[in-house]
């Protein structure tokens, strides 16, 4: 989790799915400036990996890939709320893929 000092805050990134492999070797602990976005967050934390990362977070526009769900927090962002959408104090950071298709079989 976060501590404030000085401005700064530590944030907590976690990858899920494919992406954990994708991130393997990055901190996940990153020190920030308080009132970063997620944006700018996220960006900064895809460049100290691998450019399969990068390829896997964001599409040719610089927008998050739209099979990802982002959760700040417990609360799921959508992608055109992460340039105004600040991190604090204790924020965790969650990106998901999101797993379509299959055959439901429901108990009745």
């Amino acid at each position: 989790m976060a501590a404030e000092i000085n401005n700064t805050v530590s944030v907590t990134v976690r990858m899920m799915g494919f992406l954990q492999k994708l991130s393997e070797g990055i901190n996940p602990q990153l020190q920030v400036q308080s009132g970063t976005s997620i944006y700018e967050l996220l960006d900064r934390y895809t460049l100290q990996g691998k450019e399969e990362l990068r390829t896997a977070l964001w599409d040719s526009r610089g927008q998050l890939n739209g099979g990802l769900e982002l959760i700040l927090n417990g609360q799921v962002i959508a992608p055109s709320q992460m340039r105004d959408t600040k991190i604090s104090q204790d924020s965790e950071i969650t990106l998901i893929p999101v797993i379509a298709g299959g055959e439901h079989n429901y108990p009745a």
